[in-house]
This record gives structure tokens, sequence and C-alpha cells, in this order.
């Protein structure tokens, strides 16, 4: 896997999930620190730390300023880019939304060029989980002394027993596959009755009904093929960046049932751990 380095600004524009003109600047990051927030007067490097779970996203929170649905932004680092400048409005700012990542993926590949071959990296850690504390069914655990030394061995389970009484399984193996069908995934309009409202709304300007997995417009099995790799997507894109500069995570990383809450439970414990060892070594 190669290093994706960002030759240019790239503006992406587009309408946010409300349906409001939103828009996301990429900037190339000469000084190579790796990912940089750069809000309101403030140059913030995006770590775990910032991260935080919020109703079916992940936000980034600093000093007062937001910006909603980093899931969907923070797949870049999987697919390459190591190091840019993300420029985003003051205050609470929700970027561009097309339901997946595509559309921004193939704004900005189109402005990169390759560099060095890039090394896998192992959090130095055996079994570490987070469990809903409603809900233990829900979990998401990732293991770092396996023997998947060279790529991350994606699993996980859905479940919609509305729709079909069996589990649902799923997997993906990084960097081997190819990401561009888990970038391609829409999020899912759950519970099924949202259909109606989106429907209503997209009648007075809403432009993101057809951007969404909805049950009623999908055979079964295409809906669970489609969620479970979204699931997939919201997984990689938090979790690279837990990987020193120059890397991608290996290891294994399982789902069951998870969600963002426990996708940030489970980074924020390898953070704890990585931030130990970066510590030791300075």
């Amino acid at each position: 896997m190669k290093e994706l380095i960002l030759q240019e600004r790239v503006v992406h524009q587009g309408r946010s999930f409300k349906g409001h003109d939103a828009r996301i600047d990429f900037e190339p990051n000469p000084a190579r620190n790796g990912w940089v927030w750069v809000v309101g007067g403030h140059e913030v490097p995006i770590t775990p730390d910032i991260m935080e779970s919020r109703q079916r996203r992940v936000a980034l929170v600093y000093k007062g300023n937001v910006l909603e649905e980093f899931e969907h932004i923070g797949i870049l680092r999987a697919a390459g880019i190591q190091h840019a400048r993300l420029r985003s409005p003051a205050g609470k700012s929700w970027p561009p939304y097309d339901g997946c990542s595509f559309a921004l993926w193939n704004a900005v590949m189109q402005h990169v060029h390759e560099g060095n071959t890039l090394t896998p990296y192992r959090v130095p850690c055996g079994h570490v989980a987070h469990q809903l504390p409603k809900d233990i069914r829900r979990s998401v655990s990732y293991t770092g002394n396996g023997n998947d030394h060279d790529v991350l061995r994606m699993t996980g389970l859905i479940n919609f027993a509305r729709l079909d009484e069996n589990d649902y399984r799923f997997g993906h193996v990084y960097p081997r596959d190819d990401l561009r069908t888990l970038m391609r995934a829409r999020t899912l309009g759950w519970p099924p009755s949202l259909w109606y409202v989106s429907r209503l709304a997209s009648k007075f300007g809403w432009p993101h009904h057809k951007n969404i997995v909805w049950p009623q417009e999908m055979l079964p099995s295409e809906m669970l093929e489609e969620t479970g790799r979204h699931r997939l997507l919201d997984m990689l894109a938090v979790f690279n960046f837990v990987a020193p500069a120059g890397t991608y995570l290996a290891g294994s990383l399982h789902s069951c049932m998870g969600n963002h809450a426990t996708d940030l439970g489970v980074l924020k414990k390898l953070w704890t751990v990585q931030k130990v060892r970066l510590k030791e070594a300075a």
C-alpha cells in the first residue's frame, strides 16, 4: 500500500445532511504532522482525543467547534492520505453529504500522487473490547498480537429480526480488498418508518432520500450486504487514526452489532496504549 500525497487544495461542496449548502477544504500539509483540523483560528491535531460518538455519527469536537459525520471523511486516512489539513467553518458544521464517502474520495483522488510504501502497524496489545453498558450484545474488539501481520482482518455481524431472524455476517481484508466497495455503501434508513418522513421531506427539497438504504426499496439480502459494507466503512474510517505516520493499521477487528459508540470505546483504549508507547519512545 502506497502513501497518497495531496498535491493541491481541494474544495468539496454540496448539500449537508440537513439540506443546507456545505463545504470542506482539504489542503496539503507540508509539515507532515498527520491530519490537522483548521477551525475557528485553531490548528488541532486530529486524534481519537477529539472524536465523540453522537447519534448515528462521529464528530470532531474542540472548544465549541464541531464537525459532524467525520466517519465519512476519515476514510481518506485509510485510503493512504497520511498528512492533510482539513478546514471547516467555525462553530457547528456539517460536511457535504451523499450517504457514503465515494463523492469525497472521487474529488480528492484526482489531486494526489503516490509516495512511499506504507508499513503495517499492530497496536502492542492483546484483546481489547468495548460493550455498550445498556446492551452488552453490542460490542467491538481489536486484537493486535494475532497472526495477521500485514493486514487488518475485519469481520462483523448484524441482525435485523424484523427482516431476517438469522445473523448476517460480513468481512473485509484491509488493504488487500477494494476499498471503493466500502466507500460506495450508503447509510441505513432505520427504523423503516422513517421512509415516510424522508419521502415527504424530499417533496419539499430535502435532497438525500435516494442516498439512504431503505428496506422498502431493496431485497433484504441487498440491504444487509450494503449495510454490512457501510459498517466496515465506519470502523475503518476512525481506527486508522491510531496508527503512526508511515503506517496502516493491521491486526484483527470484529464488530458484533456494534456502532459508533463501541468503535470509539475501543479506539480510545487503543489510543491510551499508543500514547504511553509514544511517550516512552520520546
